[in-house]
């Protein structure tokens, strides 16, 4: 088994909370997104809040 670390780790579950690819999550939230807009879906999803990631899902697909 590969050692992703903790980063590696964060970034599979965002990803998968995202319907997405951990490459595809990446890319959008450095290359499409503002700080503020990345950083209010990667809190959103790791909150567990249901109404603040349906929220940062229609976020993150939006800058697909």
């Amino acid at each position: 088994m590969n050692d992703i670390g903790l980063f590696g780790l964060m970034d599979e579950t965002i990803s998968h909370s995202l319907e997405t690819t951990p490459e595809e999550y990446t890319r959008v939230i450095e290359e499409k997104c503002s700080y503020s807009e990345g950083k209010f879906i990667i809190l959103s999803i790791l909150s567990g809040r249901e109404d603040k990631i349906e929220k940062a899902k229609l976020l993150f697909k939006s800058k697909l």
